[in-house]
C-alpha cells in the first residue's frame, strides 16, 4: 500500500471490522431475533469505538512522509573516523553516524557538535579545545 494516501489506507484497515459488524447483526437477526435491536445497538456502538481509536492511534502513521523519531542536532559526539567535507564518522551517544564538516579536517577524537542533519548524514563543527574519549550527550 505504498503510494496511497493515508485516508485510503485506514479505510481498507478497517473493512475487516466492518465485515465482522455485519456478519454479527445477521447472525443477531436469525438467531436472536428478540434481541436484534439491542444486538444491532451494541454493534454499531462497538464499531464506532473500535474505527474512532483506530483513527487516533493509527492515522498519524499512515503518512509516507519521512518522520524524525528525535532530534539530534545540538548533541554532542567524538569523531571516530577523520571527519572532512566528504566523508566521516562520529559516535554520539551508542550510535555511530557517517558525518561531514563545513571544512577542513576533525581529527580522531575530537569533540564535535551536530549542527544538522540530512537523513542519516550529520552536519559537525568542532568543539574548540575539546578532545578525547569522554563525550557529553544532551
Amino acid at each position: 500500500m505504498v503510494g496511497s494516501s493515508a485516508r485510503r489506507k485506514f479505510v481498507l484497515i478497517n473493512l475487516d471490522d466492518i465485515l465482522l459488524a455485519a456478519i454479527i447483526v445477521v447472525a443477531a437477526y436469525y438467531l436472536v431475533p428478540d434481541l436484534f435491536v439491542e444486538a444491532l445497538i451494541l454493534v454499531v456502538i462497538g464499531l464506532i469505538v473500535i474505527i474512532a481509536a483506530k483513527y487516533y492511534l493509527l492515522y498519524p502513521m499512515m503518512d509516507d512522509r519521512p518522520q524524525v523519531s528525535y532530534d539530534i542536532v545540538g548533541r554532542t559526539g567524538v569523531v571516530i573516523e577523520t571527519v572532512t567535507e566528504t566523508d566521516g564518522r562520529i559516535r554520539v551517544g551508542g550510535e555511530i553516524w557517517h558525518a561531514r564538516c563545513q571544512e577542513g579536517v576533525i581529527d580522531i577524537g575530537q569533540n564535535v557538535m551536530v549542527t544538522g542533519r540530512e537523513n542519516l548524514l550529520l552536519w559537525v563543527s568542532p568543539i574548540e579545545g575539546e578532545t578525547g574519549p569522554n563525550e557529553t550527550t544532551n
